[in-house]
């Protein structure tokens, strides 16, 4: 089966990048069957920690599930992560190996279960090719968006208008380590 990428794309104020945060993880996505087509209008969360025996013996995913229409066997494993880069459209945040399935949508959620890197004060800030990254800061996304205040720059921050797609993913077996990217930040409150 085709590895499928989770493209996501965002517009950025003062961030540098966002990616899963230190500690636990999920990524929730919508499922459809590649069987039937059925496509429920519930999320999933798949923990890329957790490991499951596919039903058969055919091995182990991150995820297991049978259709509730046609009652077909799907799994779904984390191949890979990554981050979301204000200088890079179209930033590839996971790869999955999905088999009986396909995700469909995905939402960021869980508290502080993200974290973004500020734009550094050095730089061009109008250039999002130039800054670097800063301070990390744990993020909790309310109804796709983030807002935040970095005191080194005294600058605001925001992450909004997220937009995901899945794709066929191009990445070759060096870049699907089954690693997650994970961003050490300082917690909120």
């Amino acid at each position: 089966m085709p590895l499928i990428d989770l493209i996501v794309n965002a517009d950025f104020e003062n961030v540098y990048s966002f990616a899963p945060a230190e500690g636990e993880f999920r990524y929730y996505l919508r499922l459809k069957c590649t069987s039937c087509g059925d496509e429920p209008e519930d999320f999933v969360y798949i923990d890329p920690e957790n490991i499951e025996e596919v039903p058969g013996g055919r091995g182990q995913a991150n995820f297991t599930r049978k259709c509730k229409n046609c009652s077909k066997s799907a799994n779904l494993t984390v191949m890979a992560g990554g981050e979301v880069l204000a200088s890079q459209p179209d930033s590839v945040l996971a790869t999955f190996d999905c088999r009986g399935c396909e995700p469909c949508d995905w939402r960021p959620e869980g508290e502080e279960a993200w974290a973004c890197f500020a734009n550094t004060v050095e730089g061009d800030p109008d250039d999002p090719k130039d800054p670097e990254p800063g301070t990390a800061y744990a993020v909790t996304f309310e109804e796709g968006e983030w807002c935040g205040y970095d005191e080194a720059t005294e600058q605001s921050l925001m992450i909004s208008n997220l937009q995901c797609s899945f794709a066929t993913s191009k990445r070759s077996g060096g870049e699907l380590t089954g690693k997650l990217s994970r961003i050490h930040a300082h917690k909120t409150g």
